[in-house]
């Protein structure tokens, strides 16, 4: 009884074993990668040797061996067979194992805080790679449509980030390859643009509800005597008419005296124009006429400059 129970014990622990094996994935053997190469009983084979840009060896004593792509299993096996043919050693103990593992890098770009190439170890992840990159920027990521690219792969995964992030969904948060690439687009469809006579013009994230007023205040409002605050212009692209505009004029200085119908209401993809006055500041004409002034002395022989403004 004793030994048929010790019996399905061995087999239950087998099988448990087979299962774990068949689901872990073997590290196999790359360029850059440090392998230490061992002979019990032989102290001149001990060595710490790194594999070459074409995957080669030269193994103590026994020459040159391609091990790019095998298991440590493997060129012990070879390395045995080898030691055993050339050296005439009867039994060899040979082992093989990592001194230090090549760096495997995966890059990130697109709408992150800091896009670029980072190291990791095996076993990360997805998550992982976007932690080292910053997160994906708040407002400007489309975090529904990133995309990983395997190295030598021509095929584009598609990845949910926003499903990741914010619903703790990790069915996609796949283990990193060697060379991974995972884009990260900018979300062109929630944003305005607002150009011109601003402070700070460019793209800004459109957060619903959002005015005109929330838009120019992001962009740092006007340009003291420069902007033309009340020729506002808004260009809107029609519905379900690609390349059709509607043009909607906004005077903001009305908005500024209590015309808050002046203060348009936003959408996606709108675009901002700020024109600039028609009148130039003081400062402008002061310089302009301070210069021709003081051509008009040198000309004409005068010695003493007068300025007009100050």
């Amino acid at each position: 009884m004793k030994g048929a129970l010790a019996t399905v014990v061995l087999l239950l622990l087998s099988m448990a074993a087979f299962g774990q094996s068949s689901n872990t994935k073997v590290y196999r053997i790359r360029p850059d990668d440090i392998l230490r190469i061992q002979v019990y009983g032989e102290a001149q084979v001990n060595v710490e040797i790194p594999v070459g840009e074409d995957g080669s060896i030269s193994a103590p004593f026994v020459g040159s061996f391609n091990v790019e792509g095998k298991t440590t299993g493997e060129v012990e096996a070879e390395l045995t067979k080898a030691y055993q043919d050339r050296l005439r050693l009867r039994d060899p103990k040979v082992s093989v194992t990592f001194a230090r593992y090549r760096p495997t890098r995966a890059s990130i770009g697109g709408a992150v805080a800091r896009p670029g190439q980072y190291e990791f170890r095996p076993g990360d992840t997805i998550l992982s790679l976007i932690h080292q990159g910053g997160d994906p920027i708040e407002g400007q990521a489309d975090q529904h449509r990133a995309v990983l690219h395997h190295q030598g792969s021509d095929e584009a995964i598609p990845i949910d980030l926003y499903s990741m992030l914010r619903r703790g969904d990790l069915s996609q948060n796949y283990e990193l390859e060697d060379g991974d690439q995972l884009e990260v687009p900018v979300d062109n469809r929630n944003q305005v643009k607002i150009l011109g006579f601003v402070q700070k013009p460019g793209l800004y994230a459109y957060r619903e509800p959002m005015t005109l007023a929330d838009a120019l205040s992001q962009a740092g409002g006007e340009i003291p005597t420069r902007s033309m605050m009340s020729r506002v212009m808004i260009q809107r692209e029609m519905p379900g008419a690609p390349g059709t505009f509607l043009q909607i004029r906004a005077d903001f200085v009305r908005y500024e005296h209590g015309d808050a119908s002046q203060n348009v209401e936003l959408q996606p993809n709108d675009f901002i124009y700020v024109p600039a006055t028609n009148t130039p500041d003081i400062n402008t004409i002061a310089n302009v006429v301070n210069a021709a002034f003081y051509i008009q002395n040198v000309l004409r022989g005068g010695i003493f400059g007068l300025r007009l403004f100050h």
